[in-house]
């Protein structure tokens, strides 16, 4: 009897350190899974974060891609338009409105018809080219033009304006005879535009007792054109000036050096 009731109590004993062990096992082995669920669960936030970072930055720049194609199609319509002042206004402000409204709030389709509308935009810029038939601003309205027999040059249209400012001045074209035997030397004019990176040269030929004759690369800005230069279509021309005329011109509305 009593040596049943010892291996009772010893298979009692067994059973209960069994359990604990079990437990344990069961304890450990949770808590391990459990360690590498959150492991895993961080390597996957990271993961997500990085995507979206990712995400926001290509967004960012799709968005300033965007809206410096927007600003470019606006400038074209502006200043290239073959339309008066308002028509081009209206037109600039037409295409801004709606790529933004249709660029925010639209979908995958607006979004489309942007491009499509920027393309049809940049394939008609693309066709302007540059004309000398016109109605030109006053003081380009003329082309100089020279005639060179033996060592004689004659020059027409020769620009020999009265400046006040730049914008006020008395029109005036000469005819002008040259000797080319009496060339002596060449003054170089450098005339800034308000910075010390932005200037244009002028080129004086000293002629002796005939004079300087001075020449200049410019636009040719028509007489709808508010900014100078601006636009595909702007034509150039060399023109021929007096060099009284050209000093006036120049010196009128900035700092000409020589």
């Amino acid at each position: 009897m009593i040596q049943i009731n010892h291996q009772n109590a010893r298979i009692k004993y067994l059973h209960n350190r069994l359990l604990r062990s079990s437990s344990q096992f069961v304890r450990e082995h949770g808590t391990l899974m459990l360690t590498e669920a959150t492991i895993e669960e961080k390597k996957l936030r990271k993961k997500s974060l990085f995507f979206q970072a990712l995400w926001l930055v290509l967004a960012g720049l799709l968005f300033i891609i965007g809206l410096l194609l927007v600003a470019w199609a606006a400038g074209a319509l502006y200043f290239d338009l073959p339309a008066s002042a308002p028509v081009r206004n209206a037109a600039a402000i037409f295409w801004v409105v709606v790529a933004a409204v249709l660029g925010l709030f639209g979908g995958s389709r607006e979004r489309v018809l942007i491009l499509i509308a920027f393309a049809g935009i940049l394939g008609w810029w693309l066709t302007l080219r540059p004309t000398q038939d016109a109605d030109w601003q006053p003081d380009v309205a003329h082309l100089a033009y020279a005639n060179i027999e033996g060592d004689q040059l004659t020059v027409h249209d020769i620009r020999n304006f009265d400046y006040r400012t730049a914008t006020d001045f008395t029109p005036q074209y000469d005819t002008r005879v040259f000797n080319l035997t009496n060339l002596r030397g060449l003054d170089l004019f450098i005339d800034y535009w308000g910075s010390p990176y932005i200037a244009h040269p002028i080129a004086s030929f000293d002629f002796g007792p005939q004079g300087h004759l001075c020449f200049s690369i410019e636009i040719r800005p028509q007489s709808r054109t508010t900014v100078l230069g601006a636009g595909r279509a702007v034509s150039q021309i060399r023109t021929h000036l007096h060099c009284r005329g050209c000093a006036g011109c120049h010196s009128a509305a900035n700092q000409l050096q020589t």
